[in-house]
């Protein structure tokens, strides 16, 4: 059976990473799981929002899509919390929903999980380019005390193995993700190794990466790994975000279940669900 875990919540129905979209997923019948972005602030708080896709107006009165010109994706550490937290995060998607902010961290873990596992990514911008060898600590650091004192299940998320390494060193009882990006897709017995290596239980792969390569789902069970497929999504006014429906898409879960994957973060985490059912 494979599980299913809404990206971003109900990304499709509402703006995502918000209490509304996360909420909305929770109530779905049948979702394993749901993940969400965390970011780190200047006054070393941590707040849910995903900052390489939506960036703040002029004014930080509100965030928006990013344009493909955008330059930094790392705004977020040079803003206080609160002004964050006070942000519209709701409007670029529809103006029905100007009402919605930007939640803390703590905001999101005080809904009602139930027995749904909450699959949280712990963000570092830096680890695409010039790195800030501080940056794992102090996520780890601001985040930590709210992931040991959620009860329900829960899984950490990161790119960064250092980041991994530090919550597997200081909380040993937390289950945790590597995502790799597509530079892996030649590398499994590396890949392996990085993952063992920080002490992670699954490795999470862009799906068109694992069905190119479904070898890594037998290599990752072999030595006792799970595997995740997530989505590599096109841009809201991307031409190619047009085409990315739930009809485009079903065929693309359907194979990966059949091939083994234990997961599937889906976009459309509701009809996955009904297409997996069937």
């Amino acid at each position: 059976m494979t599980d299913i875990i809404a990206h971003r919540g109900l990304r499709n129905e509402k703006p995502e990473n918000s209490v509304e979209s996360i909420l909305a997923a929770l109530c779905l019948p049948a979702v394993h799981g749901v993940e969400f972005d965390v970011e780190l602030t200047g006054d070393r708080q941590v707040v849910v929002l995903h900052q390489e896709t939506l960036v703040p107006n002029p004014d930080h009165t509100r965030i928006e899509l990013a344009p493909r010109n955008f330059v930094s994706r790392d705004w977020v550490i040079e803003m206080l919390a609160k002004d964050v937290v006070a942000m519209d995060a709701g409007s670029w998607m529809d103006a029905r929903f100007s009402h919605v902010k930007v939640p803390s961290l703590s905001d999101v873990l005080e809904l009602p999980w139930g027995e749904v596992t909450a699959y949280v990514e712990l963000k570092d911008a830096t680890y695409w380019g010039e790195r800030d060898a501080s940056r794992p600590s102090a996520i780890v650091d601001a985040a930590l005390p709210h992931l040991t004192a959620f009860a329900g299940p829960i899984d950490v998320i990161s790119f960064n193995p250092e980041i991994l390494r530090e919550v597997r060193a200081r909380a040993p009882r937390l289950h945790t993700t590597l995502a790799l990006w597509t530079e892996w897709q030649l590398r499994v017995d590396e890949a392996i190794v990085e993952a063992t290596g920080c002490g992670a239980s699954t490795i999470s792969l862009p799906d068109a990466m694992i069905l190119a390569e479904p070898h890594w789902i037998k290599f990752a069970h072999e030595r006792g790994l799970k595997i995740h497929a997530y989505p590599v999504s096109p841009a809201r006014g991307e031409p190619e975000f047009l085409t990315w429906t739930p009809e485009t898409q079903r065929e693309k879960w359907l194979r990966l279940s059949q091939l083994g994957v234990d997961a599937i973060l889906s976009d459309f985490a509701r009809e996955t669900i009904d297409a997996l059912s069937r």
